[in-house]
């Protein structure tokens, strides 16, 4: 229920900072100093916290890099800057941003199926 109770509140503090202009108002390097305190504070948590701790160990490696195969939205976003939706200044860092990070994650699923079956052919 905590999980929960964070989540959502971590969503929805997103979403307001999204709407208020918090987040476009940001200069870098600030974006990138947020992301790395929010990944210490993730990583942190992950060990601290024992129901984080508990969620993060049973759902498992494969499930939380398949999330990143939906970044496949990045061909979206090269789709609308070619009929004029969305500038260049956007979608096209963020377009080949997230292709690559969802092949990334692709071939890291591979992967890691690949070395499965190896470990499991080993036990026979």
């Amino acid at each position: 229920k905590t999980l929960v109770v964070t989540l959502v509140g971590w969503f929805g503090a997103s979403i307001l900072a999204g709407l208020v202009g918090v987040v476009s108002s940001l200069i870098p390097p600030a974006p990138q100093i947020i992301l790395i305190i929010l990944t210490v504070a993730l990583f942190t948590a992950g060990r601290r916290i024992e129901t984080w701790r508990t969620w993060l160990e049973n759902v498992g490696v494969r499930s939380l890099i398949s999330i990143h195969l939906l970044r496949f939205v990045g061909v979206y976003f090269l789709y609308l800057h070619s009929i004029d939706v969305l500038p260049y200044q956007f979608a096209i860092p963020a377009g080949c941003g997230d292709i690559a990070v969802a092949v990334g994650a692709g071939v890291l699923l591979f992967a890691l199926r690949a070395e499965s079956a190896s470990y499991s052919r080993s036990l026979l």
